[in-house]
């Protein structure tokens, strides 16, 4: 956590919340419960009912180079360099995925890719 104070700078103000070592052991365990016994299929089962409610956007995501500094001031990538587009691999399956990490967030957009590598 922290704070932008301007000229590229990033003050951190407080240490990342690291989940307590039960909930962590609780993950773990419920994953590796997910893999043995087959359950993970039952609940992608499950997920994959519900895909029509939830579907892909019809616009491809366009992902830039982390070193790409966006045109300031705009609402939308549509005027920003096309030769900067980093290739992203092509989801052809839309088969729904349980994921057991960490989830980041944060209450500002992060338009300079550098900056927020530099923080993560």
């Amino acid at each position: 956590m922290g704070r932008d104070v301007g000229d590229g700078e990033f003050e951190i103000t407080a240490d990342a919340k690291i989940p307590a070592r039960l909930l962590l052991s609780a993950v773990t365990t419920v994953r590796a419960t997910h893999e043995r016994d087959g359950s993970s299929r039952r609940v992608t089962s499950l997920l994959r009912t519900r895909l029509s409610s939830y579907s892909r956007p019809n616009k491809p995501d366009r992902l830039f180079q982390a070193s790409y500094d966006h045109p300031s001031r705009t609402l939308t990538c549509d005027g920003c360099d096309p030769v900067k587009l980093q290739p992203r691999r092509v989801h052809v399956a839309n088969e729904p995925k349980i994921h057991y990490g960490g989830i980041a967030s944060g209450n500002s957009v992060m338009r300079n890719a550098s900056k927020r590598d530099n923080i993560a």
